[in-house]
Parts: C-alpha cells; sequence; structure tokens
C-alpha cells in the first residue's frame, strides 16, 4: 500500500513523496519543474525514472495519479523480496 506524504520544498511550493514497501524501495517525489513554467515532474530518489513516468505533467494530481497506478500494477522488485524473505527466515529462527 502506498504512503503518500505532502511537504512544502524551499521554495514554498507543495511537493508529494509517494512510496510502497511492499514492492519496491523507491520514493517517487512529484514536484513543480525547476525551469519557470507551469509543469510538474516526477523524480525518484534513486536511480532512473521508467519511460512510462518521464515528461512533465500539467497537474500534480494527475502525476501522482500516474504514479500509484504505476506502484499498483508493478511487480515487486528484486530486492524487496530479498528482504521479505530474510525477514520471514529471521521470524522463524526466531520461534524455533
Amino acid at each position: 500500500m502506498a504512503v503518500i506524504e505532502t511537504t512544502l520544498d524551499e521554495f514554498g511550493k507543495p511537493q508529494t513523496k509517494i512510496f510502497d514497501s511492499d514492492k519496491t524501495q523507491i520514493s517517487y517525489l512529484v514536484r513543480k519543474c525547476r525551469d519557470g513554467f507551469v509543469f510538474y515532474e516526477i523524480i525518484p530518489s534513486a536511480g532512473k525514472l521508467i519511460s512510462k513516468l518521464e515528461g512533465k505533467w500539467s497537474r500534480a494530481v494527475e502525476a501522482e495519479k500516474a504514479v500509484l497506478h504505476y506502484l499498483k500494477i508493478m511487480k515487486p522488485t528484486p530486492r524487496t523480496r530479498v528482504i521479505e524473505n530474510a525477514k520471514a527466515r529471521s521470524d522463524r529462527k526466531a520461534k524455533e
């Protein structure tokens, strides 16, 4: 399930951070573009942004919906599965 946090950036503009720990370790930030226009952009916390989310968005709500839709349909990343398996393994060992 995705966690959504809305904060203000250094210029006082609202920005939204979206994170889904069940599927990925990367969080996505929806913020106003720094080029002076009225568009919004999606910034990943690490790595390169996937092609489905690249580009500029005219409304922040549309960008947030695109990120939420992507997180809904994506498969868990291999790193997330490794973390879940390690946690389950340690829980089993603790019960013994």
